[in-house]
């Protein structure tokens, strides 16, 4: 376990390196009173891990479309188990007030 932790650590590293050289991070510094960080390279404007891969050399790319595929799969799943779980508990709550609401269709149409 502690070496998987350990390789997740590096893995997460390394992505977030390559995401500040790409992409560019900059935050204010109080005491400075200004913008620190990298700054982009020109044309270039890496937000999330898709575009990193597509930045990358052959044959990763590819992946890139999978990653992307696969998040928004992902999302859309979670977004339906979160309507289905709204519906179920309002069924309790609004079944002795309000017929019409006590179903669990109105909720996650």
């Amino acid at each position: 376990t502690a070496l998987v932790l350990v390789a997740n650590a590096w893995t997460i590293m390394v992505i977030v390196h390559a995401v500040d050289r790409w992409g560019g991070t900059v935050r204010w510094h109080e005491e400075d009173r200004r913008w620190l960080g990298s700054q982009r390279l020109k044309g270039y404007r890496v937000d999330d891990l898709g575009q990193l891969l597509r930045q990358a050399p052959a044959p990763l790319p590819a992946l890139a479309v999978l990653w992307d595929v696969t998040v928004n799969l992902s999302n859309f799943g979670a977004l339906v188990g979160y309507m289905i779980v709204t519906g179920d508990a309002m069924r309790p709550l609004m079944s002795s007030g309000c017929d019409d609401l006590a179903d669990r269709r109105p909720w996650i149409t």
